[in-house]
């Protein structure tokens, strides 16, 4: 008797659970940032001229952004391709006789320290030398006999880059992230997932699966950003989940995941981490950063916090595939509302019935 009633309970539930991820899902496929809505408007706008967008960057110093821009320009076929091109030679022209940039590189390979892209990258390549990672470990210990704060996540991973380096698997990831550390681009949470992941590693003496994984993430997002680009990401990732989102995307479309990041902002970054990674999430993405402004906009105005519980719930390849059937036929689109109706309307009568 209480097992038939306990197998009733659970069907019931489970039906109600059907029911309200299949409204999810009929959400998402019609509201979300891949859903028809969007869709068609975005095909409906002609593509955005970046060439202004690039020399106002300029203007403001912002030569490495203006630089890539011009570049996924040249690259993309887009309007002002010609003048692209004029630009991405008088940036090159121009960087390359900066002996101020030698210097800053030579900063941040010996100090280790400083905030523009020469210093960091600089500072991330001696990283990878046996030398940038004693030097850690000898300004740290400096610090503790000094009576200062030691950081514990930086002398764990330069620790674990002397280790890793003895098996001939160091990487640019650890270095990238100590520089991150330093610049104040992580956040506490990740911080100490990463502190924890390093200490175990260091005990085994190899990396353990998840940071390893967090590591290949890590230098997707850097190569396919930039360095800069993945201080930025790295302020809104608490957990090896939020990083791997970014780094999907990085891999795919790397040009259009940097534009989007560097005109959406803040946004842009969160809905890269929020999207399903799929390529349905890729070819629209693809599609908004070559309408420019408007088009990212429009990408980036639904809200993303039914596409991060899609994502969650593990139902983004269910939303994808009816966005998809959506746009070949409308009706489609009624598939998983019906289910979500029949599915809550059943199971409320059931309870219905169970409590009279």
């Amino acid at each position: 008797m209480f097992l038939g009633k306990l197998r009733s309970l659970s069907f019931t539930l489970a039906l109600l659970a059907l029911g309200v991820m299949s409204g999810l899902v009929f959400l998402d496929a019609l509201l979300g940032p891949t859903g028809p809505l969007v869709t068609v408007r975005l095909r409906a706008m002609g593509d955005h001229d970046y060439v202004a967008d690039a020399e106002e960057m300029m203007a403001q110093g912002r030569e490495e952004e203006a630089l890539r821009l011009l570049r996924y320009v040249d690259s993309n076929g887009l309007p002002g391709q010609e003048r692209a091109r004029e630009l991405v030679s008088r940036i090159e022209e121009k960087r390359s006789g900066l002996l101020a940039r030698a210097s800053r590189f030579l900063r941040g390979f010996i100090l280790g320290e400083g905030e523009s892209l020469e210093e960091v990258t600089a500072s991330i390549l001696s990283d990878m030398t046996l030398y940038g990672d004693v030097r850690d470990l000898v300004k740290q210990g400096y610090y503790k006999l000094a009576g200062e704060d030691s950081d514990p996540l930086v002398a764990t991973l330069a620790a674990l880059g002397l280790a890793t380096e003895l098996f001939d698997a160091v990487d640019w990831a650890p270095a990238l992230m100590k520089a991150a550390r330093e610049a104040g681009a992580l956040t506490d949470a990740f911080a100490d997932w990463l502190l924890g992941a390093g200490r175990r590693s260091l005990e085994a003496r190899r990396l353990e699966p998840a940071l390893e994984a967090v590591l290949v993430d890590l230098k997707a997002v850097r190569q396919g950003q930039g360095v800069q680009g993945t201080l930025k990401v790295l302020r809104h990732v608490d957990d090896p989940k939020d990083l791997r989102g970014v780094a999907s995307f990085s891999r795919w479309i790397p040009d259009e995941a940097y534009v989007l990041m560097v005109l959406g902002g803040d946004d842009g970054i969160r809905l890269l981490k929020n999207l399903p990674e799929s390529p349905r999430s890729a070819e629209v993405i693809r599609l908004a950063v070559r309408k420019g402004p408007a088009g990212i906009g429009l990408l980036l105005k639904p809200t993303p916090r039914i596409s991060r519980v899609i994502k969650t719930l593990r139902l983004g390849g269910v939303s994808d595939l009816v966005s998809a059937l959506a746009e070949g036929s409308r009706w489609w689109l009624l598939a998983p509302l019906a289910v979500s109706v029949l599915c809550l309307l059943w199971g409320y009568r059931r309870l219905r019935r169970g409590a009279a």
